[in-house]
C-alpha cells in the first residue's frame, strides 16, 4: 500500500465507523411498531432522501409510511423507515352484552267472580249458590257442601237463595253452582 492511498483508506475506514455507530444509534433510540414493516437506510445524505426511500418503500406494500432520520458523521444520516400508521391500533373493545331481555308481565289476577243478582239474598261474605227460579214454591232445597247447614235458605222474587258458610273450601265457592237438591 503506498502513502498516497493510506490517506484515502483510511478515511473510508473513519467513515464506515461513523456510519455504523450512526447506525447502531438510531437502531437503539427508535424503533418501528410491533407488526411493522422496517427497513433501515444506514448511510443516507439526508432526511429527504430517507423520506423518498421510505415513502417509495410503504408504497410497494400500500402502507403508510414514517421514518426516524438521525445524524451521523459528515453528512451522513443513518434511517429507519416504518411502514404503518405512528399509533398503535386501538385494541377492539369488547362486545358490549345484550340488555337482558323484558320481564314477562306479572300474571293477570283471575277474574273477579260474576256479580251477584240484586236479588241474592246471600251476605258478601257467604258463599252464594243462589239460582233464579220460575216460582218460590218450586225453589229445590238447599245443600252445602260437606253436608254444612246453610246460613240462609229462602225465595223472594222468583229468586231462590242458597247461602253457605265461607268456611268452604275454594272449590265449591263457584257462585251459581247448583247445590240445590231437589225436593
Amino acid at each position: 500500500m503506498s502513502f498516497k492511498s493510506f490517506p484515502v483508506g483510511f478515511g473510508l475506514l473513519l467513515f464506515g465507523i461513523l456510519a455504523l455507530n450512526a447506525y447502531s444509534e438510531m437502531a437503539s433510540a427508535q424503533k418501528c411498531l410491533p407488526g411493522q414493516f422496517s427497513f433501515t437506510f444506514a448511510m443516507t445524505l439526508s432526511c429527504n432522501g430517507c423520506t423518498m426511500k421510505c415513502n417509495g418503500w410503504c408504497s410497494l406494500k400500500g402502507l403508510p409510511s414514517y421514518n426516524f432520520c438521525n445524524g451521523g458523521g459528515f453528512g451522513v444520516r443513518s434511517c429507519l423507515c416504518c411502514c404503518g400508521t405512528k399509533t398503535q391500533p386501538p385494541k377492539p373493545k369488547p362486545p358490549v352484552p345484550s340488555p337482558p331481555p323484558p320481564s314477562p308481565p306479572p300474571p293477570s289476577p283471575p277474574p273477579p267472580p260474576p256479580p251477584r243478582s240484586p236479588l241474592d239474598l246471600c251476605d258478601p261474605s257467604e258463599i252464594s249458590f243462589s239460582i233464579p227460579s220460575p216460582g218460590c214454591p218450586i225453589c229445590p232445597v238447599c245443600n252445602c257442601p260437606g253436608g254444612v247447614p246453610p246460613e240462609l235458605s229462602a225465595c223472594v222474587a222468583n229468586y231462590c237463595s242458597c247461602c253457605c258458610p265461607s268456611t268452604l273450601s275454594s272449590s265449591t265457592k263457584t257462585p251459581g253452582s247448583l247445590l240445590f237438591a231437589r225436593a
